[in-house]
């Protein structure tokens, strides 16, 4: 392979490594913040309505295992799992933006899963030929 297809290989290789890094970032993000705010509630002595309910954990839960396991799959090159991180970013920015909020993580997600699609195709086509 030529100087030039491995600095191409490379940077498909950076685009794939950010985009599985800022999936996990997000998600340990969003659970540290959980945890600090029902820290912060339970201290405080607020009542169980301020308080992380069980459905909301389980939310949590369901949705960060399933942003990690799409950041595992793109970490191991699976284009339909940067695909599939892709789309559920994009379907919860939008769920986020009608609620009237920004939302500036989905968009993050939205772009860091768009660059593990070019990459995980740069490298594939680099691999391939």
């Amino acid at each position: 392979m030529s100087n030039n297809g491995n600095n191409e290989l490379e940077a498909a290789l950076k685009k794939i490594k950010i985009a599985y890094l800022a999936g996990v970032i997000i998600v340990v993000g969003q659970i540290l913040i959980q945890i600090a705010l029902y820290i912060s509630f339970a201290s405080s002595g607020l009542t169980n309505q301020n308080r992380l309910s069980t459905p909301s954990l389980i939310l949590l839960i369901v949705e960060s295992a399933i942003v990690l396991a799409l950041c595992y799959g793109v970490y191991k090159k699976s284009k339909p799992c940067a695909i599939a991180l892709l789309i559920y970013s994009a379907l919860t920015t939008l769920l986020i933006l009608v609620s009237g909020r920004l939302p500036l993580v989905g968009i993050i997600l939205a772009f860091a899963a768009f660059q593990g699609i070019q990459g995980i195709s740069a490298y594939r086509r680099l691999i391939n030929h």
